[in-house]
């Protein structure tokens, strides 16, 4: 669905280590990740080599940690102009929907990069430390009725808030309202 202009997406981006190849919930690589190739299947050896290979224990986000990058990625989306139709930030992953002016690609490395700046100025994680899982999902949203179902899943289906605080709509008011 386009906004004035701008491409409507749906990025996810994980945080590194809480999900490797050889998961029981299945995995795709980077080398056959095409629409409609099947998961990767559960692999013990293959799970098992993949944490030995971090270089730091799996990263998740505390309390502090999603407050900081739920207002990076607010503030981000404010400063670039990009509409912010819905956002929840998990322990272990990031969902977002928005309109912007670039590909969902550079979107995302945006948001990944502003929240691991953030995140290294409020002092909650280190220097040498990449929070986030190499790239992430990227969906483009053509028609509404995708729109509509991305919103309702990020809003209405990732389970209880972690957290009694504010989500994007109750912060900054609804798109109908600006």
């Amino acid at each position: 669905m386009k906004t004035f202009g701008l491409q409507s997406c749906f990025l996810t981006f994980r945080t590194r280590g809480t999900w490797l190849h050889g998961d029981p919930r299945g995995s795709q690589d980077r080398f056959r990740n095409e629409y409609g190739t099947p998961r990767i299947s559960h692999t013990p050896a293959w799970q098992d080599e993949e944490a030995c290979r971090l270089r730091h224990p799996p990263v998740t986000l505390d309390t502090a940690m999603r407050r900081i990058v739920h207002d990076a990625i607010v503030d981000k989306c404010d400063w670039r102009g990009w509409p912010l139709h819905a956002l929840r930030i998990r322990t272990e992953h990031v969902h977002a929907v928005l309109s912007c002016s670039i590909s969902p690609d550079d979107a995302m490395n945006q948001l990944k990069s502003w929240c691991t700046r953030k995140l290294r100025e409020a002092g909650l994680i280190s220097a040498d430390l990449k929070p986030w899982s190499r790239h992430g999902s990227t969906v483009y949203l053509y028609r509404q009725s995708q729109f509509d179902a991305a919103c309702r899943y990020v809003r209405d289906e990732q389970g209880e808030d972690l957290d009694n605080w504010v989500d994007v709509e109750a912060r900054y008011g609804n798109e109908q309202e600006r």
